[in-house]
């Protein structure tokens, strides 16, 4: 499923037959992507401009369109400037970060926005409206001229494969991307991540209790556990791991169904998961 949206923000501005002001974004994957299932999407601002007149990005706001549901900021990246978002009714707000003016978009460069949502559950055209300038005052912003639509569709019973991790800290920084969570002793919830970046459910860890934890695993809708045996693997650690993790050698494995899955009580767990998720059909 690929999904490139190409949304052109700020009518252009002119200013003595000179435009000064370029802004593009993209969001993916696109569509088609299923109805009543959570997506994880990847938003990308860039300053776009090509001119010699200083333009830069200050703000950027993007409207979720009805039918959409849940929608959470997973994280943000403005390379080498400080960018934050946040979630305000239906609208993503994306900020540079204190001192605003230093964190600005100049042109060329660009701020990511990775958030995680619920597709709607009827079938049809999403349109999203984005807009941005150079200021945070609305008086100061531009919509996108060419509205950009996500396709969404009922899907009827395919499904992919996905390798998922309870979310923390990388076992390596490059390459596998698999993670592992520190545990205290008390009781915690994290984000269940597919692929890397897909929110496929929670994990959530008990108090401990007679040096023991229980651990549960929630899906999302469209998503279920793979059908093969030792579909969870849990690993417990009393040091932070490093290298990269082999799942079929942890040393706890179970099925599914058998959870809630109780381990020893440890300071950090790899907890892996074979999932599916429900994808449209080709």
């Amino acid at each position: 499923m690929v999904l490139a949206l190409v949304l052109a923000l700020a009518l252009p501005l002119t200013v003595f037959g000179v435009v000064y002001r370029d802004f593009t974004a993209t969001i993916s994957p696109t569509g088609p992507v299923c109805a009543d299932t959570v997506e994880t999407f990847t938003l990308v601002v860039t300053n776009s401009l090509t001119t010699t007149i200083n333009q830069n990005i200050g703000a950027a706001n993007v409207t979720i369109p009805s039918g959409f549901a849940g929608a959470a900021v997973i994280s943000v990246d403005a390379g080498a400037k400080s960018w934050g978002a946040s979630i305000v009714a239906n609208q993503i707000l994306l900020r540079p970060n204190t001192p605003a003016g230093q964190n600005k978009l100049v042109p060329g460069e660009a701020v990511t926005l990775v958030f995680s949502a619920t597709t709607p559950s009827a079938a049809g055209t999403y349109t999203f409206t984005t807009i941005a300038g150079s200021e945070v005052d609305n008086w100061n912003f531009a919509i996108v001229g060419n509205q950009p639509a996500v396709e969404v569709i009922l899907c009827n019973g395919c499904w992919a494969g996905e390798t998922a991790w309870s979310d923390g800290e990388r076992y390596v920084e490059q390459g596998n991307w698999a993670r592992y969570t520190s545990y205290d002793g008390s009781a915690k919830t994290v984000t269940l991540y597919a692929g890397q970046w897909m929110d496929a459910g929670t994990v959530a860890f008990s108090a401990a209790a007679g040096g023991e934890v229980t651990i549960t695993i929630t899906l999302n809708t469209g998503w279920r556990f793979k059908d093969v045996a030792e579909n969870v693997k849990i690993q417990d650690y009393a040091v932070a791991p490093t290298g990269n993790p082999v799942p079929g050698d942890f040393a706890w494995k179970f099925d599914a169904a058998d959870g809630p899955f109780v381990v020893p009580e440890n300071s950090f767990y790899g907890v892996h998961v074979d999932v599916e998720r429900q994808v449209p059909c080709e």
